[in-house]
């Protein structure tokens, strides 16, 4: 939390450094347009209508990057943890057990969830061959399982600590 804080400042420092560098620079053409400057109207290339022309572009370039992609880049720097603005696939193992004396046999689904602290941010859905889960903004996944399973004997357990669920899946005999 203490790193991702710093990554929230550093980044904020420097979008406004950047738009402080853009704010001067506008301000200079915009002084040099007013004032009918011919030697700025000549270094922007062309005439001043020219010269207005590129403050627009760059005016509108600095309110779509205020308004939301660069918005997404600071996500991703403040929540590189949870993956910031793009849904990941988290990392898990499959295998099948033992889970009773009289032969019965479970698949075992262990994933692995970083920077999820609660079940209760957890969708997940069992059904007779597979599993999906979604962690919104976070984690998406769906996986095809080997065997059919007992729907209603499925039983999940979240670990906080090591931000690890535990998906236990009786199999139906045959």
């Amino acid at each position: 939390e203490v790193v991702a804080a710093a990554a929230v400042a550093k980044a904020e420092r420097e979008e406004e450094a950047t738009e402080s560098r853009r704010d001067e620079g506008g301000a200079h053409n915009r002084e040099a347009l007013a004032s009918g400057s011919e030697g700025d109207a000549s270094h922007s290339g062309g005439s001043p209508a020219e010269a207005s022309s590129s403050r627009d572009a760059a005016d509108q370039e600095s309110s779509r990057e205020t308004s939301g992609e660069r918005g997404c880049e600071s996500r991703s720097a403040v929540s590189s943890a949870t993956a910031g603005c793009s849904v990941q696939t988290p990392k898990y193992t499959v295998a099948e057990v033992d889970i009773g004396e009289d032969g019965e046999r479970a698949q075992l689904v262990e994933v692995l969830l970083p920077g999820i602290d609660c079940m209760g941010l957890v969708d997940l859905d069992v059904g007779k061959r597979s599993v999906t889960l979604k962690v919104k903004d976070a984690y998406a996944m769906h996986l095809q399982l080997q065997h059919e399973v007992r729907i209603h004997d499925v039983v999940a357990k979240f670990k906080k600590k090591k931000c690890l669920l535990t998906i236990s899946m009786p199999i139906i005999k045959l």
